[in-house]
């Protein structure tokens, strides 16, 4: 799955919304179809969504809506030394 999730971000500068004229990569996009057909190719857009010089990449529901990330993100509790931590993987 990380490397599907992976290749989206990639991936992402090269889509836009159909139907939004000047799509900027901070704008609210609301609710969008995630429907294949409702995106278009731009290869003309030169932005890459939730980039900003200077500070990390930042992924949100706005710029990177497939990725569901309301749903699929999980935030990592805070650890002291000596906590072991264990991840469990289907």
């Amino acid at each position: 799955m990380l490397s599907l999730a992976t290749a989206y971000i990639i991936l992402r500068p090269f889509f836009k919304p159909r139907g939004v004229a000047a799509w900027k990569a901070d704008q609210t996009l609301g609710d969008v179809s995630l429907a294949a057909e409702d995106w278009e190719l731009n290869l003309e857009g030169s932005e890459f969504p939730g980039s900003v010089p200077g500070n990390a990449q930042e992924l949100n529901e706005a710029t990177h809506p497939h990725l569901r990330l309301a749903e699929t993100m999980i935030s990592i509790p805070r650890i002291e030394p000596g906590d072991q931590v264990y991840c469990e993987y289907p």
